[in-house]
């Protein structure tokens, strides 16, 4: 067993509360020194594949399990979680779960203090990891006041200066901004380099990000806990049959050569990155697209929401808004993008009245009325907003409990709540889930009920922090139909705050661009997409997939539009 990482033989999980079994006879064998994707959508067994390598299940999470796992050789039934730690550790999801010291730094030693480390090599550790994950110069905050992308990143560091032979990774970039999603896949290719054994865990919104890297050797596609995929990432991102039946969008570019039926060689593999589609299109012919773009104009639309010259101080001295200016139209949906840090969740916190603007001469306007002279309560009957992380505003000890606590705490009168819930929960796709317990959700099950609970309450303007955050690519578009319903139906106006650029072209009307506390730009998404591209660049926002092979080829054939934002688009232009 000398050559393998992990080993797993016939293993099997299933929870108390349910009868389906999340592992089902899973047998692998991991090289040391492997980086592997393990590729699913929500509820195909990843995380829960995780946890058991780690022991975490069944010792602190209650699971049935069968069958046997060896990591680095150990039979990890014959050893203690602890002593586990040596050779594998874990990232969760949900960063909050895992911080508990009140400073960055304390955070990040306290892993290799407890291992037993010299100092020095405890703060050569700390060092080398914060500067990994870019967070050098915040040693001394608390993370629990970091946005959750930057709390993401202090785990991982955390993790990082432990050394543990094997790293295991939950979803790790899926709450970082773009910059920090590259650095952090940067830090583990060089782990991989130093003889590391990677394990990733992706449900689809990440994917280009993570084959991008160049990372990953391999891509084990688990589906309902069971194993149907596994070989190089050429190899299984190219099976178009196997990724539809297991409900998993490849990359953008990979999709486009399945569509036009087009491949890399005669076997049918694909390209999978930017780069790889270009050389593969060198010799194509291209035409300009027969399109109207059909929009109604924002400006044409009432304000329904006007920022001037906010400005917000923290109490320990950090500036995180520094004179921000914006109008949101009534009834669009307006995107706002930028690296972690740069001011989004404040900006959105002050917009619902949970912070007030630290300077005298700020307006903020919500729906004709000055915010920052009314209560909470009249506040959230016109705009109303939903956490980064779901587990902040989800109190109730059940799904239908969760629902209807709004509405009854302000007194709406049963019939109405009975009517209101029966259409959000065909809306939200949460029938047969109303008795579930909320602490046995998933992340994504979380996002789907915190944001349904505040549609419960029928707000005019509906901000949603990292709206697909937690999701598969399946279930983001289910939740983000949804409130394109509201939208349509009751006029509902949206504000998202995402790091997923695929959605923002997709659903947004318009963006705003921040950075460092301001916004930069604004406008539709092909504008800010197609034609400040330069400005995007700059503060490392990437646009989708299929944007910058568009992008690039307009520097070869000047008939492919810039502004290109789907891949139906894109076909067009094929000849």
């Amino acid at each position: 067993m000398e050559n393998w990482a992990v080993i797993t033989e016939d293993l099997s999980v299933y929870y108390p509360t349910t009868e389906v079994q999340a592992l089902r006879n899973v047998n692998l064998k991991i090289r040391k020194g492997e980086a592997v994707l393990i590729l699913g959508r929500t509820g195909a067994g990843k995380t829960t594949l995780l946890l058991t390598l780690s022991k975490i299940i069944p010792n602190y999470v209650t699971a049935h399990v069968k069958g046997k796992v060896f990591v680095n050789g150990i039979d990890i039934a014959e050893e203690e979680p602890e002593n586990l730690a040596k050779h594998i550790s874990i990232v969760m999801q949900d960063p909050s779960m895992q911080i508990i010291s009140l400073t960055v730094f304390d955070e990040v030693i306290f892993g290799p203090l407890n291992l037993g480390y010299s100092y020095e090599e405890i703060m050569k550790r700390a060092e080398d990891s914060m500067r990994a994950t870019r967070l050098t110069g915040l040693e001394t905050r608390n993370p629990r006041e970091l946005s959750g992308g930057q709390q993401q990143a202090v785990i991982i560091a955390s993790i990082l200066a432990m050394g543990s032979d094997i790293i295991s990774l939950d979803e790790p970039i899926s709450m970082l901004d773009p910059i920090g999603k590259t650095l952090v896949l940067s830090t583990l290719k060089n782990l991989k380099a130093m003889g590391k054994t990677v394990l990733i865990t992706e449900s689809g919104s990440d994917l280009e990000y993570v084959i991008n890297s160049g990372l990953i050797d391999r891509i084990i596609l688990l589906k309902k806990g069971e194993v149907v995929a596994d070989g190089p990432p050429h190899e299984i991102l190219s099976r178009e049959d196997v990724l539809r039946e297991s409900e998993v969008n490849p990359p953008q570019v990979t999709e486009l050569f399945m569509k036009l039926g087009r491949g890399l060689s005669e076997d049918g593999v694909r390209p999978i990155t930017v780069e790889e589609a270009l050389r593969a299109m060198s010799n194509w012919t291209f035409k300009a697209p027969r399109r109207s773009v059909k929009s109604t104009p924002a400006e044409t639309r009432r304000a329904i929401i006007s920022v001037k010259n906010v400005e917000f101080i923290y109490p320990n001295g950090v500036k995180a808004l520094k004179g921000v200016n914006l109008e949101v139209y009534d009834g669009v949906v307006q995107a706002i993008i930028g690296q972690n840090g740069s001011g989004k969740t404040t900006l959105a916190k002050i917009l619902v009245g949970l912070l007030k603007p630290t300077n005298q001469d700020s307006e903020v306007i919500v729906d004709g009325m000055d915010i920052r002279n009314m209560q909470l309560e009249d506040i959230i009957k016109k705009i109303n907003y939903v956490f980064q992380n779901p587990a902040e505003q989800l109190f109730c000890d059940t799904v239908i409990e969760e629902l209807v606590y709004g509405p009854k705490t302000l007194g709406v009168p049963e019939d109405q709540i009975k009517e209101r819930l029966n259409k959000i929960v065909k809306l939200f796709d949460l029938e047969g889930k109303l008795n579930k317990y909320i602490i046995s959700l998933t992340q994504g099950e979380k996002r789907m009920v915190a944001v349904a609970s505040i549609a419960m309450l029928k707000p005019k303007i509906l901000i949603v922090d990292e709206v697909t955050g937690g999701l598969d690519m399946l279930d983001a578009r289910r939740l983000l139909n949804a409130l394109m319903k509201l939208k349509q139906e009751e006029g509902l106006t949206i504000i998202m705050i995402t790091h997923d650029m695929r959605v923002v072209a997709e659903y947004a009307d318009q963006v705003a661009v921040m950075s460092d506390g301001k916004i930069v730009c604004a406008g539709t998404p092909r504008e800010i997409f197609g034609r400040r591209i330069e400005e995007l660049k700059k503060l490392s926002l990437i646009p989708p997939q299929i944007t910058v092979l568009a992008n690039e080829l307009n520097k070869i054939h000047s008939c492919i539009p810039r502004d290109i934002l789907s891949i139906d688009e894109f076909l067009e232009c094929v000849g």
